[in-house]
């Protein structure tokens, strides 16, 4: 990944998250990971949240629209992305690796 590319990707994690606290007040939400496609067409975004995953899932994609257009503007970029969220299940399968391997 080219160190432009990983700047535009700091820049994203850092205004959504900004975004989404004011969005989503009641849920705890945590951007894990974000990868924006060389062409700036998509920016996948995994999320972490505590709390209903599946349902805010859904509602950030719900939202994706608004969202990117506050990007839009908080950010100077020659093509916004589209968003696209998905659910970063990784913490969880730390979590079970680590009980297997505690238990035996």
């Amino acid at each position: 990944m080219s160190e432009a590319l990983e700047k535009i990707n700091s820049q994203i994690q850092y205004a959504l998250s900004y975004e989404l606290r004011a969005e989503f007040p009641d849920v705890i939400i945590s951007i894990t990971k974000v990868n924006t496609t060389p062409d700036l067409d998509y920016c996948n975004i995994l999320v972490s949240v505590l709390g209903d995953d599946e349902f805010t899932v859904k509602k950030l994609n719900d939202q994706s629209k608004s969202l990117r257009m506050k990007l839009a503007k908080s950010i100077n970029l020659r093509r916004t992305p589209q968003l696209r969220f998905y659910f970063d299940s990784s913490d969880q399968e730390y979590q079970k690796i680590d009980e297997l391997l505690n238990n035996n």
